[in-house]
């Protein structure tokens, strides 16, 4: 989570991701003008139908033409909210006429729409108080397949097992390193920082996965259970290994995060 919103990674089939190239990303609308001049260049047809969207993860709106890979849009990275938008004239200006948050390719939650209205927003566009067409999805803990689920029917199509009543679910490829991490931080802020409140941001690569716990505690810490400069292992080696019994945190004078 970071101050805009939650950031959503691709989760979709990995040869579309390979589609992503440097021109092909979408295009990005400051305001009412950006539209006009982008929408001026699109086939007539285009602009009377919905738009692939994505809020990039500085909060900005990008569009593609329809049937455009969100994740191509988003330029591969991940997004703070995706999926369907469409707009329409009124009064000689352009208003959002229609927006969902269907994206299976990011599966972004109903609760992304605050990212989605303050783009828009800071764009300049009248819009609907939410959501004209909520998707909801949800990760089947016990096979794994990303789910639709249809009215109201928490239940897995692949496998028959119930799905999370929320919307939270440990996306592939965070696994025992990711929960490791967060876990064993968080309890370093209870225990040694003084407070009881932190912000944690999770950001995902290809192949790499980064975890920020910032606390506001004014306690220096006096130890450091990950830290990625302990001789020999990385910070997840280090917190496996403290786990275990198999290591002593060591002393520090510096707040590390």
């Amino acid at each position: 989570m970071t101050l805009l919103g939650r950031r959503y990674r691709y989760v979709g089939p990995p040869d579309l991701r390979a589609l992503v190239r440097p021109e092909a990303g979408g295009r990005s609308i400051r305001s009412a003008s950006d539209f006009d001049d982008w929408a001026s260049g699109l086939a007539a047809v285009e602009p009377a139908e919905p738009f692939t969207f994505v809020i990039d993860s500085a909060g900005g709106l990008r569009l593609a033409p329809r049937r455009s890979e969100h994740v191509v849009c988003a330029g591969g990275g991940p997004v703070l909210g995706a999926g369907e938008i469409r707009f329409r004239r009124e009064s000689g200006q352009w208003v959002v006429d229609e927006v969902s948050n269907q994206s299976t390719g990011y599966c972004p939650d109903t609760s992304s729409w605050p990212a989605v209205t303050r783009a828009l927003d800071a764009a300049g566009f009248e819009h609907p108080s939410g959501f004209t067409h909520e998707v909801i999805f949800r990760r089947c803990p016990a096979c794994d397949q990303l789910n639709i689920v249809r009215e109201g029917d928490f239940i897995c199509v692949f496998c028959d097992e119930a799905l999370p009543p929320d919307g939270t679910w440990t996306a592939p490829g965070v696994g025992e390193p990711g929960g490791l991490l967060v876990q064993e931080a968080l309890t370093n802020v209870v225990r040694h920082a003084g407070t009881g409140r932190c912000r944690v941001t999770i950001a995902y690569g290809d192949q790499e996965l980064s975890v920020e716990v910032v606390d506001d505690g004014r306690v220096s810490p006096d130890v450091v259970v990950m830290d990625i400069r302990m001789p020999g292992m990385d910070g997840i080696g280090a917190t496996r290994r403290i786990m275990a019994g198999q290591a002593t945190p060591r002393p520090c004078a510096d707040h590390i995060r």
